[in-house]
């Protein structure tokens, strides 16, 4: 926990992964990006908003939830079929008309 970042990237992803959310969240988005999706959901949003996109895809609806509206208009429709209806009313109508139609009626 108290080693420089230079030496906890150099860690294994398990032995990374084993650490705390805090201590995870001031490695750099590179070394974030190579974790377990179960590990990158524990991090705060602020953090999960730095990572490329298709690390955010493969993040948990409840990690989602947490995420702007922004961040979400950018993921595919398949990722944004589980979030519930109060954040997909944020998310712009071009993003909105590309979810199926079951979707649509929540």
């Amino acid at each position: 926990e108290k080693l420089p970042n230079e030496i906890v990237e150099k860690l294994s992803v398990t032995a990374i992964g084993s650490l705390s959310p805090e201590r995870i969240a001031i490695l750099s988005p590179t070394v974030i990006e190579s974790l377990d999706p179960l590990v990158i959901d524990t991090l705060p949003p602020t953090v999960i908003e730095t990572l490329d996109i298709t690390v955010i895809e493969r993040l948990s609806t409840a990690s989602l939830e947490k995420l702007p509206p922004t961040l979400l208009n950018q993921l595919t429709p398949a990722c944004l079929t589980d979030l519930p209806a109060e954040v997909l009313v944020q998310l712009e109508a071009e993003v909105v008309q590309c979810l199926p139609s079951d979707v649509l009626a929540k």
